[in-house]
């Protein structure tokens, strides 16, 4: 990162949407059913779900 000071989060594609969907989760959401998850998006999603003890 070259301007940190900048305070500036450039989000795209992918990285927008998975940011949306992951903060559009109820908070006491205990279980998902991920299917396909071998796209951008999955791969993306599912490691965080995983951490986050809602899919396992």
């Amino acid at each position: 990162m070259k301007h940190r000071d900048l305070r500036v989060r450039v989000l795209y594609g992918n990285t927008l949407t998975t940011a949306i969907i992951l903060k559009e989760l109820p908070e006491d959401t205990e279980e998902i059913f991920l299917i396909r998850a071998t796209s951008k998006l999955g791969k993306a999603i599912a490691p965080y779900l995983c951490r986050h003890k809602v899919l396992g």
